[in-house]
């Protein structure tokens, strides 16, 4: 896997980085940047540089990012807009959203304290079905519990 990740996040800058220096150039680049679009990047080159199957393994990446996905979408910018009442009539609402609205949405400052302690408590209330031995939702407050103390 260190093969591959080295060979995806070449592009980054990371290649020949172990997993936890990856990580670490990862949150050090986007320290400071508060924009949602920086937050996205952040999240894809972690993806990309294989940080997050490292920590979570396949499945867990895939419970993971699946339920980041929701909780971006459904939580945040269906909520910002008011787009969740209309998901019974069209179930990508998001197809409403201007260029100007996305322009916004993209380059307002985002809170990611606040959205992660939501992420965090919505973990408590689902539940993973891919291996059900391993407790994902602990491993996954542990990591966005690191990722909040690296943006300090």
């Amino acid at each position: 896997m260190q093969r591959i990740s080295d060979i995806k996040s070449a592009p980054f800058g990371y290649s020949g980085m172990s997993f936890e220096e990856k990580e670490e150039a990862i949150y050090e680049k986007y320290r400071g940047k508060n924009s949602y679009i920086d937050f996205l990047n952040m999240q894809g080159e972690l993806i990309d540089s294989l940080v997050y199957r490292n920590h979570f393994g396949r499945e867990g990446e895939s419970d993971y990012l699946s339920k980041l996905s929701g909780e971006l979408t459904y939580n945040y910018v269906y909520r910002k807009y008011n787009l969740l009442d209309q998901l019974h009539s069209d179930p990508n609402p998001h197809r409403q959203l201007t260029e100007g609205e996305w322009k916004h949405l993209f380059s307002e400052q985002f809170d990611v304290y606040s959205f992660f302690e939501g992420f965090k408590e919505s973990l408590r209330k689902i539940n993973f079905y891919n291996n059900g031995h391993f407790d994902i939702d602990s491993v996954i407050s542990a990591q966005i519990d690191k990722l909040l103390d690296s943006l300090d």
